[in-house]
C-alpha cells in the first residue's frame, strides 16, 4: 500500500495510507522529542509527560477523554516514549476516526496537566520503574549501553518518585515548559490509515493541523533555566526496591532508560528541540560484558550502525528469523547450539542505531561456536541475488500486512518498516556488520561459587554507585562482586574477554530460498475420513487440526520443535504451517497451494509419527524456559497464563516418542472438493484418531477458593475470571455488554481515582474455550486481600452505575456490539482460527437479534447473577507460601 506524504502549511508532516479492505482505522502522532532530549534536572520528564497527557484536555475530560472513550468504543490505544521520539496511537471503527483524532490532537495541544494527575502518574511511573528493575530486556539494554563511551543513552530516563520529588507545582512548570518546547507542528508527524478515500484522510489531517501551534519554539537552553527549583538530588537505587508493574508495551520496555548525573545532556545545546543533535555513539575499548541473570543463557551480539537503515533491517530480520531447511536457525538447532533468535533495535537516533541479534543458548559454552556460525552466515549474505533478496522482502511484506492496522502504523513510524522500496541499501548495511562495530553481552546464571541473586537480579550485598570489575578470589574464580549503575539500574555486570568466535568442526550446509518445492506423491489408496468442509470452493484453503482432549505437558512444545523447519520451508512456497496455543488450546493450521498443502501434510504426518530425540529435547527445554519466563514475567501476566492449565487440570506425560495417543478434530475451510477428498484420505495416516466420536464436553469445573501461583515479583497480584453464566444468545449479549461497561469504569475507579496500582484491567476473555469477564490488579503497596476487596467493592458499586445508564448510552453499547459481529479478516488463517475459537466455546454465538433486544433489565439481571454466584469464579493470586 503506497504511503502518501505531505507537509502542511504550519510544518506538520502527514502520512496517509488508504486501505479499502480495512475494517478498522488508526491514527498515530509522532513527536520528535524523547527521553534523550529532557533536561538534566528532570530525568523521566518525557515519560511522565506522555502519561499525563492522557489525563484530560481542554476539550475532552473524564469519560470523554481519549483513554476512556476508546475503551468504551471497543477500540485500542497506547503510547510509547523512546529515546528520540514519543508516539501516541489508537485504533477504532472507521466511522469514529474523526472523533478519536479530535481527542488525540486536543490532548497533545491543550493538555490540562493537572497537579492531581501529575501526582498519580508519578506513582504509576515509580511502580513501572520497579517492574523494569527485574525485566530481562530492559536490563540487557542497560548493560549493552555500558560498552559505549559516555553518552546520554546511559542517563536515567524512566523516572521515579525520588527524581520527580514532592514539589508538584515545580514539576508541573517543568512539564509545561517541556511541552511548549517540543509539541509544535514542525516537530510532529501525523499518520492516518483506514478504508477512507485519500481525500477524506487529507481532510481529517488538515482539520487536525489547525490545532497545532505554528510559532517558533524558544531555544532548548531555556529548559534548563525554567522558573522552578530543581528537584531533590537523585537517590542511589538498590535492588531491594519492590519489583514490578504491568501492561507495558514492548516499545515502552525498550524506552531508552538512563541515569548518571555525570553524563552530559543533549538538551544543554542552545537550539530548537527539533534540531538538537544527539551526540554520536562511540564504542569503548571494553566491548565484552557478562550480566548475571536467573532467566536463561543468552548471547547478545550488537552492531553500531551509522546511517539510516530501516527497510534493510527488516529484510535482514526476515532472513535471520527464517526457520526453513538450510536456514541459520535450522543449523543452530541441529547443532544443539541455540534454541531461539531475536532481532532488536535498543537504540535509534537520526544518525545511528544499534542492531542486536540475541541468541538463546542451549548452554553457555556454546556461545563461541554459535557466534562463529552467525558470522559465517552473515558473510554469505553478500552473495545473495536480487531474486533471493526480493523473495525474502516479499515474505516480510506479507507478514507485515497481516498485522492489525494500528500495529502497521507503529512499525512504519518507529519499528521495522516493510521493505517495499527497491533497490535497498543492502551492501552498505552488510559492510557495517563486522567485528569493528561489534559488542558482545552474555547473560545467564552466576558462575559456581557466586553469591545468590535477589529477585530483582542483583546480589544481596552493598553495592557501590559505580565501577564494576571482577575480584578473583582464587584460581578460576570470576564472581561478580561489584555493581555498575547504568540507566538507573544497579547491574551485576562484569567486563570480560569472551572466547573468540569459532566454527564447528564440520560446518553445516546453509542455503537460501527460493528453491524447488517438494512435490506430493499419493500413498496407497486409503479410505477418506469424515472431514467437515466449510465454505467449499470459497477462496484459500485452510486445514485445521486440534486435539479433542487436553494436550499433555509438554507435548505442544515438542510438536512445535518437530515441525519448525517444515513450517519455515512451507512459508517459502507461498503457504503457512502454524502450531500455536491459544489460551490453553493447541491448533495446527495449514494453508497454501494444493500441491504444497498435500506435500506438507504428508511430511507433517511422518514427522509426528516418529519424533526425533532432538525435537523432544528442544521441546522440553522450550517448555522449561517458558515456565521460567512466566515466573519472572509481570505478575498479572503470569497469573493469566496460569489460568488455562489450572482450568484444564493439565498433567505431564512421558516425553518419549511416539506422540501420545489422543483424539483429534479436523476441518477444512475453503478449497476445492478435490482437495477436500485428498486431505481426507491423507489424514487416515495421521498419528491419532481423527474425527472419531468424542465424549460430550466436560461440565464446567468447580474452582478452588483461590489458586496460588509462584512469581518472582514482590507485588501483590490477583486475577478474577468470571465465566459466562448462561446458555442463550441473550445471556452472551448481556455479559459482553457488561464487560464493555466495566472496562473503562474499572480503570477509572481503581487506577485513576484510587491509584491502586499500575496494572488495572478488565476485559472480555477466553480461557480454554470458555468465555467470561477477566479482572486484573497488581500493586506494590496493597495486600492480596486489599485487591480482592477492591474488585468486590467495584462490582457492588456497578449496580448503581447500571441503573443510571441512559437509553442513548445503552444504544451506543448496542452499536459497539453490533460492530463486533461478522468481523472481516483478509487473512484466511485468522478468519478460520476465529471461527474455530468460537466453536470451542459451548456458549452460543452472539447474534444481532440478541443485541438489538438487549435491555437495561437484562444487564441488571446478569449483573446480579454474577454477584450472587462467586463460587463459579476463578481466583488466582501470587500469594506466597499459602494454599487456600
Amino acid at each position: 500500500m503506497p504511503v502518501q506524504q505531505r507537509q502542511l502549511s504550519n510544518g506538520l508532516q502527514v502520512r496517509i495510507i488508504t486501505d479499502p479492505q480495512a475494517r478498522c482505522a488508526s491514527a498515530l502522532v509522532q513527536v520528535g522529542v524523547g527521553s534523550l532530549h529532557e533536561p538534566d534536572a528532570w530525568p523521566g520528564l518525557a515519560h511522565l509527560l506522555e502519561h499525563v497527557l492522557f489525563a484530560g484536555s481542554a476539550g475532552f475530560q473524564d469519560d470523554e477523554r481519549l483513554m476512556m472513550w476508546a475503551q468504551a468504543q471497543g477500540g485500542r490505544l497506547n503510547a510509547t516514549t523512546l529515546g528520540n521520539g514519543t508516539a501516541f496511537f489508537f485504533e477504532c471503527s472507521p466511522a469514529l476516526l474523526a472523533d478519536g483524532l479530535a481527542r488525540l490532537t486536543d490532548m497533545l495541544v491543550a493538555p490540562l496537566l493537572a497537579e492531581s494527575a501529575i501526582r498519580k502518574e508519578t506513582v504509576a511511573i515509580d511502580a513501572e520503574y520497579r517492574l523494569l528493575c527485574g525485566h530481562q530486556d530492559t536490563l540487557a539494554d542497560a548493560a549493552l549501553s555500558a560498552a559505549f563511551a559516555t553518552h546520554p543513552w546511559q542517563r536515567f530516563q524512566v523516572g521515579d518518585g525520588a527524581h520527580f520529588g514532592t514539589d508538584t507545582a515545580a514539576l508541573r512548570r517543568a512539564l509545561m515548559r517541556f511541552h511548549q518546547q517540543a509539541y509544535y507542528a514542525a516537530n510532529t508527524t501525523l499518520w492516518l490509515q483506514g478504508p477512507q478515500s485519500a481525500d477524506e484522510l487529507w481532510q481529517l489531517a488538515e482539520r487536525a493541523d489547525l490545532r497545532f501551534a505554528d510559532q517558533t519554539p524558544a531555544e532548548i537552553s531555556s529548559l534548563q533555566t525554567a522558573t522552578s527549583s530543581p528537584p531533590p538530588a537523585p537517590l542511589p537505587h538498590t535492588a531491594s526496591r519492590p519489583a514490578p508493574l504491568p501492561e507495558i508495551s514492548s516499545e515502552a520496555v525498550q524506552t531508552a532508560l538512563s541515569l548518571s548525573q555525570t553524563v552530559p545532556s543533549a538538551t544543554a545545546l542552545p537550539a530548537q528541540i527539533s534540531n538538537v543533535r544527539i551526540p554520536l555513539l562511540e564504542l569503548s575499548a571494553q566491548r565484552d560484558y557478562v550480566l548475571q541473570r536467573p532467566d536463561g543463557e543468552r548471547l547478545r551480539l550488537s552492531f553500531l550502525l551509522n546511517g539510516h537503515f530501516r527497510e534493510e533491517l527488516t529484510l535482514l530480520r526476515q532472513l535471520l528469523r527464517d526457520e526453513g531447511e538450510g536456514s541459520l536457525m535450522a543449523a543452530l538447532r541441529a547443532e544443539g547450539l541455540c534454541d531461539e533468535l531475536r532481532v532488536l533495535r535498543p537504540y535509534v537516533s537520526v544518525e545511528q542505531q544499534v542492531l542486536s541479534i540475541e541468541l538463546t543458548l542451549v548452554a553457555p559454552h556454546h556461545a563461541a561456536v554459535a557466534e562463529g556460525l552467525l558470522h559465517h552466515w552473515l558473510r554469505r549474505l553478500a552473495g545473495l541475488s536480487d531474486e533471493q533478496l526480493q523473495h525474502y522482502a516479499a515474505l516480510a511484506v506479507r507478514e507485515f500486512n497481516r498485522l492489525p492496522v494500528m500495529d502497521r502504523l507503529r512499525e512504519r513510524a518507529f519499528g521495522f518498516a516493510p521493505p517495499e522500496a527497491w533497490p535497498l541499501r543492502w551492501q552498505p548495511l552488510l559492510a557495517q556488520l563486522v567485528a569493528e562495530n561489534l559488542t558482545r553481552l552474555r547473560s545467564g546464571r552466576q558462575e559456581t561459587g557466586q553469591t545468590p541473586l535477589s529477585r530483582e537480579g542483583a546480589i544481596e550485598q552493598p553495592r557501590p554507585a559505580g565501577g564494576l570489575q571482577t575480584e578473583p578470589r582464587g584460581p578460576g574464580d570470576k564472581r561478580i562482586t561489584r555493581y555498575r549503575l547504568v540507566q538507573g539500574f544497579s547491574l551485576p555486570l562484569a567486563a570480560r574477554h569472551l572466547d573468540k568466535a569459532a566454527l564447528p568442526a564440520v560446518i553445516p550446509a546453509l542455503d537460501f530460498f527460493p528453491r524447488p518445492q517438494p512435490t506430493f506423491t499419493a500413498e496407497s489408496v486409503s479410505a477418506a475420513l469424515p472431514l467437515p468442509h466449510y465454505n467449499p470452493g470459497g477462496g484459500q484453503a485452510v486445514l485445521l487440526l486440534s486435539p479433542a482432549a487436553v494436550m499433555p505437558l509438554p507435548w505442544g512444545q515438542i510438536m512445535q520443535a518437530a515441525l519448525r523447519a517444515l513450517a519455515g520451508s512451507c512459508i517459502h512456497g507461498g503457504g503457512e504451517l502454524k502450531l500455536e496455543c491459544y489460551q490453553g488450546l493447541w491448533l495446527i493450521q495449514l494453508s497454501g497451494p494444493p500441491e504444497l498443502m498435500m506435500a506438507t501434510l504428508s511430511s507433517l504426518t511422518v514427522r509426528l509419527a516418529a519424533l526425533p530425540a532432538v525435537a523432544i529435547e528442544q521441546g522440553e527445554r522450550e517448555y522449561q524456559r517458558q515456565q521460567r519466563a512466566q515466573q519472572a514475567d509481570i505478575a498479572v501476566r503470569a497469573l493469566i497464563n496460569a489460568l488455562p492449565p489450572l482450568w484444564q487440570n493439565a498433567s505431564h506425560a512421558s516425553s518419549v516418542s511416539p506422540l501420545p495417543a489422543m483424539p483429534w478434530q479436523a476441518s477444512l475451510y475453503g478449497g476445492s472438493r478435490e482437495l477436500h477428498q485428498q486431505i481426507a484420505r491423507q489424514l487416515s495416516h495421521f498419528p491419532g484418531r481423527v474425527n472419531s466420536p468424542v465424549e460430550a464436553p466436560r461440565p464446567l469445573p468447580v474452582p478452588q477458593r483461590e489458586y496460588s501461583v509462584v512469581t518472582d515479583s514482590n507485588d501483590a497480584a490477583v486475577v478474577l475470571f468470571c465465566p459466562l453464566n448462561g446458555s442463550t444468545p441473550q445471556a452472551v449479549a448481556a455479559w459482553r455488554c457488561l464487560a464493555l461497561i466495566f472496562q473503562p469504569a474499572f480503570f477509572q475507579q481503581l487506577r485513576v481515582e484510587q491509584n491502586i496500582g499500575y496494572v488495572v484491567s478488565c476485559r472480555w476473555w477466553q480461557v480454554a474455550g470458555r468465555s467470561g469477564i477477566l479482572f486484573c490488579l497488581q500493586s506494590p503497596t496493597l495486600t492480596h486481600d486489599d485487591l480482592w476487596q477492591a474488585i468486590d467493592a467495584f462490582l457492588q458499586r456497578m449496580a448503581a452505575s447500571l441503573s443510571a445508564i441512559s437509553a442513548d448510552r445503552l444504544a451506543e453499547y448496542r452499536r459497539v456490539l453490533l460492530d463486533s459481529l461478522n468481523p472481516h479478516h483478509d487473512d484466511p488463517l485468522t478468519a478460520s482460527r476465529e471461527e474455530w475459537l468460537q466453536q470451542q466455546d459451548p456458549a452460543p454465538a452472539l447474534t444481532a437479534e440478541a443485541v438489538e433486544h438487549l435491555s437495561l433489565a437484562d444487564l441488571q439481571y446478569h449483573h446480579q447473577q454474577l454477584l450472587q454466584q462467586p463460587q463459579r469464579c476463578w481466583r488466582v493470586s501470587n500469594r506466597k507460601n499459602t494454599i487456600v
